[in-house]
């Protein structure tokens, strides 16, 4: 029993590191891309999406590719946001309308890290322009 529950457990922890890596690109605001491996977000593992008069926490893997626009910014209980939009892997998309009601904004306080080449790579959300995870 014992060592069944070993291999369980093992199981369980090879799945969640598995499922929890991403890799993709990530664009910075001088049009730099950068291919990374293994990205996820510092400061809460979840972007943040205020959308609809609520903010929402979307996991990276849940999310096809995300653009960023400091043109249009908001502060919601003391963290900033950029406008911006969000595709996600069932197709869904989190994009703003025509009226001011239903802007997406993304919480930029938060830090993009990852592996480039071997090395560790780190950049804030407020000089991203674009995020594309790559399909698994």
């Amino acid at each position: 029993m014992k060592r069944n529950l070993t291999y369980v457990l093992f199981g369980i922890a090879a799945l969640y590191i598995s499922g929890c890596s991403v890799n993709g690109k990530v664009t910075d605001f001088s049009q730099i891309e950068t291919s990374l491996n293994n990205m996820h977000l510092e400061e809460n593992p979840c972007l943040k999406v205020y959308h609809g008069g609520a903010v929402r926490e979307i996991p990276l893997k849940s999310i096809s590719s995300v653009s960023i626009d400091p043109s249009n910014s908001k502060t919601i209980e003391d963290e900033l946001f950029y406008s911006g939009e969000v595709v996600l892997v069932n197709g869904g998309r989190i994009t703003p309308q025509n009226d001011n009601k239903t802007t997406v904004f993304i919480s930029v306080q938060n830090i993009l890290t990852g592996k480039n080449n071997g090395q560790s790579f780190k950049i804030g959300l407020e000089n991203v322009s674009r995020i594309t995870i790559d399909k698994k």
